[in-house]
């Protein structure tokens, strides 16, 4: 496991820890208040699996909250 792992982080492939830097950067530069709660860095495969599962976690989670009266827990609010 370990060797395949090293050989595709030595490979054409491996990650870029900038596509991670843009990431951050952005999320910095997004307002507060609109800021996902989740953000997704896979060149991969453009986040498509990553994001299905976000969106349904999203989901259960606004389900749960609102189950137990705590809706006002999902999303965040600025202060004045």
């Amino acid at each position: 496991m370990w060797g395949n792992f090293i050989q595709m982080l030595a490979s054409d492939d491996a990650p870029n820890p900038q596509a991670v830097a843009d990431a951050v950067l952005k999320l910095v530069e997004t307002p507060a208040g609109q800021r996902p709660l989740r953000t997704v860095v896979d060149p991969l495969t453009g986040g498509e699996a990553p994001a299905v599962v976000n969106k349904t976690s999203d989901q259960v989670q606004e389900q749960l909250l609102s189950a137990f009266g705590l809706a006002e827990f999902l999303s965040v609010k600025e202060s004045d």
